[in-house]
């Protein structure tokens, strides 16, 4: 059969709606003329289509559908069904069979089902298709019409994702609105299988993160964003065996009934499939990129890649999370451990009433039964050297973490009771002793001061003051986090700038400035600059400062093949997380200085990925997946909202239960108690499922 011509449209063009925001037409064609960009043909998405190159748009209206149809539930018809009448009649447009009525009529056919689906179906699977497709058929009318005539055209190579306003602005872009599904039918187990793919660590990023993904909630525009991060610990705590209340929903005498073994190996094992009855069968029917994380390579299969040996240093989240992905995808990484304990910073870093112990052993625990070997009390550079770890493996994954503090840069910061935050959470982290007394100072305005301020509550100090150089509005804590500082009586000191820590045996007190708000600085924060009044005096027993936080290269400064930047920091490719020496990756908090968990989660996940790519011998560039998760952000993803009708009611977001506040300062007992059955389906039955499909051919 004759090949029809694969070029319709001469120039770069766009057809994009702006009912779910965005950037504009013409600033999205003028990105794709970037040279990270050079192989990108065409973009078919929620907004509409981007034809950017020589491709054919018949064959992409197909590659859209079978897109929608791999991640449709099946639950509405209009999906189910319309998707599927739609795909015939292209399928049968592509090949030239357009029957006795014609082109015109099969198009038309095709516009009105579009048409209808967004008007019926459930979610944004299938209720965002009239743009795309309708934009393919404008676009491409010739080329439909060739199509009819009988000539074909080569498929271009696509990847599709399922972007949403949340996921997309996940740092590990999980599918939170498809694991909040999950949670609503009481499917604990498919709602953590869902977050695995791309955060291993559910229970311990439920307890944790500062939830980005609710900023950008549709919901968000009332004010009550869905308590997305609630949700997922419920579901994690009875999926990993955290939760006293695992079969709330029902339980299965026989747990793995009609599984097969590949089944019941991905779910984790017959002990951790113990959640609602119709769980198991589920994970068999769920949609590919819903089910567990596939093994892609085995030792039997023969793949020289699969022997090779793997090196990660540090068993932080970044390095936890790099292990969990390489042993799903075959290998059997060694991770090299400074404490004795797993979890970095996460388990050193952060107070016990925010993240329970037993939650961080437990997630490691399940990552250790996929394949993964961690050796504590293990440091490169004392107990085995750079050189050897390099000549011993493959591959190394660099996820030290940030343990070093930032000094303060005053007079008196070395005068005994003066300590860094980091050093003094450490310490109670690990239950050596500390003794702070009962006047107790915290410099900083981030997490970490937070923690410090209300550690020092717990050991007893009766005077916790935190003293911040801006006013609150600038504090980059979590305002959940000040808040229950404030219900703790931790009492704050705003406008006030340290400048001499004051004793001679050990601190008395703090100098501190007055100041006041000018000009923003390079954070885009209002800059604290000094008033004409005089400095005044806090008394102080302990002085704990939170002001920044770095990691420690020095193992690593004699290999002169890693290069080191201005700041000290490992030269990273971006994308890929190599450095400058082939097979040496890099991420997490020795990338950032300090950033969050899910981001370095995100940078384990991403340097599996390409650790594998560099030992099967491919290049070590950025594939079309990431890039396409890149081209739904800047097509607006984050924000694709819809207006909220005014008429409809989205209910009220459910709180989380807490301990109350004179009785949690007083233990490091967890202070919040997580959501029951009933509560955590009230709060997921609040989402839109506002999924935003999009697929991108090179």
């Amino acid at each position: 059969m004759p090949q029809a011509p694969e070029v319709t449209i001469t120039e770069p063009t766009a057809a994009l709606t702006d009912r779910y925001g965005g950037p504009e037409a013409g600033e999205i064609l003028a990105r794709l003329q970037d040279p990270d960009m050079a192989d990108v043909k065409a973009i078919v998405s929620w907004r509409g289509v981007v034809v950017n190159g020589d491709v054919c748009l018949v064959e992409l209206a197909l590659s859209y559908l079978k897109l929608i149809q791999e991640e449709s539930c099946g639950r509405c018809g209009p999906c189910r069904i319309g998707v599927d009448v739609m795909r015939e009649l292209l399928e049968k447009l592509a090949a030239g069979e357009v029957g006795e009525d014609g082109a015109e009529d099969m198009v038309a056919k095709i516009r009105y089902i579009a048409e209808s689906i967004e008007d019926s179906a459930w979610c944004g699977i299938a209720n965002t298709i009239r743009d795309p497709i309708l934009a393919l058929l404008d676009l491409g009318a010739e080329h439909f019409a060739a199509h009819a005539a009988g000539l074909t055209c080569p498929a271009s190579t696509t990847h599709g994702w399922v972007a949403a306003p949340c996921r997309a602005t996940c740092p590990s872009n999980v599918d939170c609105a498809s694991y909040i599904f999950q949670a609503l039918e009481e499917h604990p187990h498919l709602a953590t299988t869902i977050v695995k793919r791309d955060n291993p660590l559910p229970a311990i990023i439920g307890r944790t993160c500062p939830h980005p993904c609710e900023t950008n909630c549709t919901l968000a525009q009332i004010g009550q964003p869905v308590a997305i991060n609630n949700i997922k610990r419920w579901a994690a705590d009875r999926a990993e065996g955290l939760a006293d209340d695992r079969c709330a929903s029902g339980c299965m005498t026989d747990p793995i009934a009609g599984a097969s073994a590949e089944i019941v190996e991905a779910a984790g094992g017959a002990a951790l499939i113990a959640g609602a009855p119709h769980e198991v069968g589920e994970l068999t029917t769920a949609q590919l990129s819903q089910r567990p994380v596939e093994v892609t390579c085995r030792l039997d299969d023969k793949q020289a890649a699969c022997g090779k040996k793997v090196a990660i240093i540090g068993a932080g989240p970044a390095g936890l999370s790099a292990g969990f992905y390489l042993a799903r995808r075959g290998y059997r990484p060694t991770i090299f451990e400074d404490l004795p304990v797993p979890g970095g910073m996460v388990h050193v870093g952060i107070p016990e009433y925010r993240l329970p112990r037993h939650v961080i052993h437990r997630e490691a625990e399940l990552i250790e039964q996929e394949g993964v070997e961690i050796r504590y009390s293990t440091r490169v550079g004392r107990d085995i050297s750079w050189d050897d770890l390099q000549n011993e493996f493959d591959a190394t994954f660099v996820s030290i973490g940030a343990h070093l503090g930032r000094p303060l840069g005053i007079p008196g910061e070395d005068l005994p009771g003066a300590m860094d935050a980091i050093d003094f959470l450490r310490r109670v982290a690990l239950h050596e002793p500390v003794d702070i007394g009962d006047d107790v100072l915290i410099l900083g305005g981030g997490n970490s001061a937070m923690d410090a301020a209300r550690t020092a509550v717990r050991l007893g100090a009766k005077n916790v003051q935190v003293v911040y150089r801006r006013t609150k509005n600038e504090m980059p804590a979590n305002a959940w986090e000040i808040e229950e500082a404030e219900e703790e009586g931790v009492v704050f000191h705003y406008l006030a700038a340290p400048m001499e820590c004051k004793g001679e045996d050990g601190v008395t007190g703090l100098v501190c400035q007055q100041m006041e708000l000018g000009e923003p600085d390079e954070s885009g924060r209002r800059r604290p600059v000094p008033t004409d009044m005089a400095p005044f005096v806090l008394t102080a027993d302990s002085i704990i400062y939170a002001v920044g936080q770095k990691p420690d290269f020095d193992p690593f400064k004699s290999d002169e093949q890693i290069q080191l930047n201005k700041w000290g920091y490992m030269e990273v490719d971006p994308r890929t997380l190599m450095t400058t020496k082939p097979g040496v990756f890099v991420g997490g908090d020795a990338v950032s200085g300090g950033g969050t968990i899910i981001e370095a989660i995100n940078a384990g996940k991403v340097a599996a990925k390409y650790i594998d790519k560099y030992l099967r011998g491919e290049p070590v560039v950025e594939d079309l997946e990431d890039k396409t998760r890149r081209i739904a952000i800047l097509l607006g993803a984050q924000k694709s909202w819809e207006k909220l009708a005014d008429t409809v009611d989205y209910g009220t977001r459910v709180p989380m239960p807490m301990v109350a506040p004179e009785v949690r300062k007083t233990n490091f007992e967890a202070t919040e108690l997580g959501y029951t059955l009933e509560q955590v389906t009230t709060e997921a039955d609040r989402c839109l499922r506002c999924h935003r499909p999009i697929l991108v051919a090179t």
